[in-house]
């Protein structure tokens, strides 16, 4: 995984699709994360509004919470609450 940075702070991410992704039909995208207060309540919002879980929240240590999401129109984006000192 490699980090983008500007002015300091890490702005994005790249990484090689897994091969155990690339074996359930996920083809390469860019995928943007979306800051929640609660990555937990924010899912169940998704849910509520119509949207479905692509993969329930989890820890990413080091890092934060995060979760694959999409709208109720199939659109992908990730949900992340942020650890550390670089939350913004």
């Amino acid at each position: 995984y490699t980090v983008f940075s500007a002015n300091g702070n890490g702005v994005a991410g790249a990484m090689l699709l897994p091969e155990a992704l690339r074996s359930e039909g996920v083809a390469s995208c860019w995928t943007g994360y979306i800051h929640a207060d609660d990555t937990d309540r924010a899912v169940q919002n998704v849910v509520q509004g119509g949207g479905t879980v692509r993969r329930p929240p989890w820890d990413l240590p080091g890092v934060g919470r995060i979760a694959v999401v999409a709208d109720p129109q199939g659109a992908v984006f990730m949900l992340m609450t942020p650890v550390g000192e670089d939350r913004p």
